[in-house]
C-alpha cells in the first residue's frame, strides 16, 4: 500500500498482523506497520491464520527495469487519469493527495507522472534536492491546510510526528532516506 497510513486506519483498517495475517518474507508475530487489512464481515475471518504473498511478478519493475520496460513496450500506450470520487493516490516525495490529473508532476517527455506531485517534479526530475526530514520540515508549514480536513487538529510537532510515520514508506524515501 502506498500513501497516509493515517487515512486508511481512520477508515477502519488496521494491523493485518491483529486479524493473524502475516507479510510474506516476515516472522508471523512481527507487526508491519504498512501492512493493513480490514474485516469487511466481522467474524468470518474466523480468527484463521494465513499469509500474504504478492505474486513472483509483483516486484519485476523493481527489480529489474529494463526487462519490464521491453515486456511494457509490447503494449499500445496507457492513459492514466484520476477519478473524481476516487481515493486519493499521495505524492511519493511528500505525500499530498493527488485528486485530479493538473496534481501530477511531469516526467521528461512531458506525460503526467501521478507517482509524484507538481510541486515535487517536473521534467524528469525532483524540483528540490533534500532529505527526508528538510522534506518534513518543509511540508510541516502546511498544517493549517492539513487540519481542515482532519477530525481533530493536530500541532506543528504531531504533524511532523506523523510524517515521520509514512514518509519512510513513500516511493523516494523508502530506500533512500536521504536522496
Amino acid at each position: 500500500m502506498e500513501g497516509n497510513i493515517d487515512f486508511y486506519k481512520h477508515a477502519g483498517f488496521d494491523l493485518a498482523s491483529k486479524l493473524r495475517i502475516h507479510y510474506h518474507g516476515e516472522p508471523a508475530e512481527s507487526e508491519v506497520p504498512y501492512f493493513l487489512a480490514q474485516e469487511l464481515i466481522p467474524g468470518y475471518w474466523g480468527n484463521r491464520e494465513g499469509t500474504y504473498c504478492p505474486p513472483a511478478g509483483y516486484f519485476v519493475a523493481e527489480s529489474q527495469p529494463e526487462a519490464f520496460e521491453a515486456y511494457e513496450a509490447g503494449f499500445p500506450p496507457k492513459e492514466k487519469h484520476l477519478v473524481p470520487g476516487q481515493l486519493p493516490q499521495f505524492c511519493q516525495s511528500c505525500g499530498m493527495p493527488l485528486t485530479k490529473d493538473e496534481d501530477g508532476g511531469h516526467n521528461a517527455d512531458g506525460s503526467i507522472n501521478f507517482d509524484y506531485c507538481l510541486y515535487c517534479y517536473q521534467d524528469g526530475k525532483f524540483l528540490q534536492e533534500c532529505s527526508m526530514e528538510e522534506m518534513i520540515d518543509y511540508c510541516s508549514q502546511f498544517v493549517d491546510e492539513v487540519n481542515k480536513t482532519m477530525p481533530k487538529p493536530m500541532t506543528t510537532e504531531e504533524y511532523k510526528q506523523m510524517m515521520r510515520g509514512f514518509f519512510p514508506m513513500l516511493k523516494r524515501w523508502r530506500n533512500h532516506g536521504n536522496r
